[in-house]
């Protein structure tokens, strides 16, 4: 259905745009490529998808708790804590949130919902993203603290967690509450992937106006398509926060209004500025701060420090030093800082608007800059510990009694030499510098006057340069090449 195109006035001609479609701003439509368009428009594609990381996930879990427990020779730890995190940021920094479409918690989850699901609407005062935001600080803090990258029965007891949480979050709720308000990895999907170069978009906006039924949402039951399971209108869509790129809208679309557009990655961060959510400005500046503190953990210096707030606050076991620090990093820096930041930028734009408000507008523009640490700090683990991801496939296939790879050949080694890592890093972390950069001033732009608007990004610019300058600093020391 969603291949037969109707015509519906007023109609789109993205060549001669009439009606003011000009005011629309749509790029490169991906669906426009035949093969690409059979295959993401086909009808089991996504599950198809889901059950490829379903297989990789019941992997995790199996060779987690049966296999060797020294976390190089392991599948979990190997695939989950070195593999599995670079390709996400690389997949969301070059495609968009492909993860999230082809998540397997949510095709266990989505089967129990169908059959025996209560069907119950998420309260209202528990909307936002202070949920899962709670429980990603919490994996990032357990991540530290019971060394989950050298734990693979830890990893795959995570992972049953996360089955248990999405089947028991879905069994009460209907749509998608687990991805939409629950999910800490899809929640660090979601937010980054707003830097993502594609969106599934309205092709014309004006279209949507005049359609009335409304199937990208309510989906078409004639042709047993369900909508957006995120419950989100293509002719108020513009942004691909929440979006899981399930592409049920563009199946359930009668007229083929729904396209996968290119985009610029960043203009998002300063388009619709006033309609922003408190909660996701929150997250953006807990993921820098976030980054930083997961990253820093890993060098030599932070074993110094650590062992001198122990003995300063008399918390000397490393349990109870830990969590003063990581607390203190991740949850009242930023709370201090973003407080000061927001300040200074309220008096230099002589504004009377709320603390608020300013903020959730510009901590967004932190989103670029704390998206190259995380990519940086993932590229050297998968640098050094590529290689041995392989061999843990081929030793869970001899476990399982069909040895088809041959036997575990585990080697050591780099996948790019050592001096090219560090230049690499910094890199990185100098384009998302730049590109934070340019979304602070721009938002500003959105909020002030010219003259206004340079001095009132200042605050938010310079803790973007600071931040970039400490990770830098974090990268160009010597880290723990964990799980390689």
């Amino acid at each position: 259905m969603a291949n037969k195109v109707i015509q519906l006035q007023p109609a789109f001609n993205p060549i001669n745009p009439k009606r003011g479609e000009d005011k629309e701003r749509h790029g490169f439509d991906l669906y426009s490529i035949p093969g690409l368009r059979q295959v993401l428009l086909w009808k089991h594609s996504r599950t198809v998808f889901q059950s490829i990381l379903l297989v990789a996930a019941l992997a995790v879990i199996y060779d987690g708790f049966f296999g060797s427990q020294l976390s190089p020779r392991n599948f979990a730890t190997v695939g989950a804590w070195v593999d599995y995190r670079f390709l996400l940021v690389m997949v969301i920094l070059l495609v968009g949130n492909l993860f999230c479409m082809a998540c397997p918690f949510v095709l266990v989850s989505h089967s129990i919902q169908k059959r025996v699901g209560l069907n119950r609407v998420w309260p209202r005062w528990l909307k936002g993203k202070w949920i899962s935001l709670g429980l990603l600080i919490l994996i990032l803090f357990s991540y530290e603290q019971f060394s989950l990258w050298d734990s693979p029965a830890l990893t795959a007891s995570v992972t049953l967690l996360y089955f248990g949480g999405a089947a028991v979050t879905d069994f009460i709720f209907k749509g998608n509450a687990f991805c939409k308000y629950v999910c800490p990895l899809g929640l660090f999907n979601q937010t980054y992937a707003m830097l993502s170069p594609t969106e599934v978009k309205s092709r014309s906006f004006t279209m949507c106006k005049s359609c009335t039924t409304k199937e990208c949402i309510k989906g078409d039951d004639k042709h047993h398509q369900e909508g957006c399971q995120m419950s989100l209108y293509m002719g108020t869509k513009v942004s691909n926060m929440d979006c899981t790129y399930q592409m049920s809208c563009a199946r359930a679309c009668p007229y083929s209004n729904v396209g996968l557009q290119v985009r610029n990655p960043i203009r998002e961060l300063w388009t619709n500025v006033t309609k922003r959510d408190f909660s996701l400005g929150v997250v953006a500046l807990v993921l820098a701060f976030a980054a930083l503190t997961n990253a820093g953990s890993m060098i030599g210096p932070f074993t110094d420090f650590q062992r001198w707030v122990g003995n300063t606050s008399g918390l000397r076991d490393n349990f109870s030093s830990y969590t003063l620090i990581f607390f203190f990093f991740v949850v009242a820096l930023p709370g201090l800082t973003g407080w000061l930041v927001t300040w200074l930028t309220r008096k230099l734009a002589r504004s009377q608007e709320s603390l608020g408000s300013i903020f959730k507008r510009f901590a967004l523009g932190l989103l670029p800059v704390s998206f190259s640490f995380w990519i940086a700090h993932y590229l050297f683990h998968f640098s050094v510990g590529a290689k041995g991801f392989w061999p843990t496939v081929q030793n869970l296939f001899v476990r399982l009694g069909i040895p088809i790879f041959g036997p575990p050949n585990y080697s050591t080694g780099t996948i790019l030499p050592y001096e090219f890592i560090n230049p690499l890093q910094i890199f990185i972390i100098y384009v998302g510098l730049m590109c934070s950069g340019v979304a602070l001033y721009q938002i500003s732009r959105k909020m002030y006057k010219k003259k206004v608007a340079r001095l009132a990004s200042l605050p938010f610019i310079g803790l973007a340069i600071l931040l970039a300058v400490v990770a830098v600093l974090i990268m160009v020391q010597p880290m723990q090449a964990r799980g390689a």
